[in-house]
């Protein structure tokens, strides 16, 4: 894939974990229909901060994330994958890949 994403967005592709990689975490039916995991393919840069710092959004490739699909979340196809552009507030946390744990 050669998107780059810009600011503080990321581009991730959709996973399906397995109840065991959850980390044991149960989540409510309601609250399971919002969140998404997926792995990181691409990173932004970052945004600036209101002092014209850049703001790292701390994510590498292959992390696993979590994040709120309802939020500033837009899916698109490259190459007939599916991948999602996730802006940084939509992602509620994230784990690194299992070589880094």
């Amino acid at each position: 894939m050669d998107w780059k994403p810009t600011g503080d967005t990321v581009i991730v592709k959709r996973v399906d974990l397995a109840p065991k990689e959850r980390g044991g975490i149960l989540l409510p039916q309601s609250l399971s229909q919002e969140i998404e995991m997926g792995e990181v393919v691409a990173v932004g840069p970052g945004s600036y901060s209101s002092g014209g710092t850049r703001m790292d959004l701390g994510l590498q490739i292959g992390d696993i994330v979590a994040y709120n699909k309802q939020v500033q979340t837009q899916r698109f196809i490259d190459d007939d994958k599916e991948y999602f552009m996730v802006r940084g507030i939509a992602v509620l946390a994230y784990r690194r890949k299992a070589e880094d744990a």
